[in-house]
């Protein structure tokens, strides 16, 4: 694999992918790099869970695809400038030349290419929602009480002991689904413009800003029913958060 390619390009794409990668675990701890056309890099990351696909601009891109210790590659990749040229997991940077042990791509597993209907949502608020209801997630459960629970019209996580629930001004194009905290998570971090396209086939769902796309399993199960615990009010008092 051969490729030239801007600093904080690969380096903004790289720890979007580190995030989501374990030393713990071999086929978990490596990012796969390949051709996605002409003049753009496809750099992929998983941890069994969720898998995330990021795509930058890239000069000369030809050669098969390699699997390249994610942490690895962005600790040298963090101490380059300028452009960087990868030459069969050779980096060259100015003056600077680092080789990096490459793997072949036969044993990386990930979810992605998920064929779906695509719409697009508000992501402002979207991602304002998940925020706020990650702290009440049942981070050790492993089941769907330990993700959150998306409405057509709310966003809510529930821990057992407390609920948060969120509602929405703009309503989404599916019914009731429950995704993991983590997949919460990368959401928030990674995309950063205002809309984002979601899409859903039977157990997966994949999110998109075309730059960066993310796929994850669904939880399966049913959610606890939350409407129930919210008691009618019909008087409401509003307080302001700095006093």
């Amino acid at each position: 694999m051969n490729f030239t390619v801007k600093q904080e390009d690969l380096s903004k794409a790289l720890q979007n992918l580190v995030r989501n990668t374990t030393e713990k675990h071999y086929y978990y701890k490596n990012v796969k790099i390949e051709q996605h056309s002409n003049d753009r890099l496809k750099l992929t990351a998983t941890n069994g869970i969720v898998t995330i696909v990021c795509k930058i601009p890239a000069v000369g891109v030809f050669g098969e695809s390699v699997l390249v210790n994610a942490r690895k590659l962005n600790d040298v990749v963090a101490r380059l400038s300028g452009d960087i040229t990868f030459d069969n997991g050779v980096l060259k940077s100015g003056k600077s030349k680092i080789k990096l042990e490459t793997e072949n791509p036969n044993s990386f597993i990930s979810i992605e290419g998920v064929d779906c209907e695509l719409k697009t949502i508000n992501a402002i608020e979207f991602k304002t929602a998940l925020k706020g209801r990650l702290f009440a997630c049942d981070t050790v459960a492993q089941t769907v009480i330990g993700g959150i629970c998306i409405d057509k019209d709310s966003i809510v996580s529930t821990n057992g002991n407390m609920l948060a629930l969120y509602e929405l001004d703009e309503r989404l194009p599916f019914d009731t689904i429950v995704i993991n905290n983590k997949l919460a998570l990368e959401i928030v971090k990674c995309f950063e413009g205002e809309t984002i396209k979601i899409g859903l086939n039977n157990r997966y769902i994949c999110l998109t800003d075309d730059n960066i796309t993310i796929y994850s399993l669904l939880l399966d199960g049913k959610y606890p029913q939350y409407k129930r615990l919210i008691p009618k009010v019909e008087h409401s008092v509003k307080l302001d958060k700095a006093l």
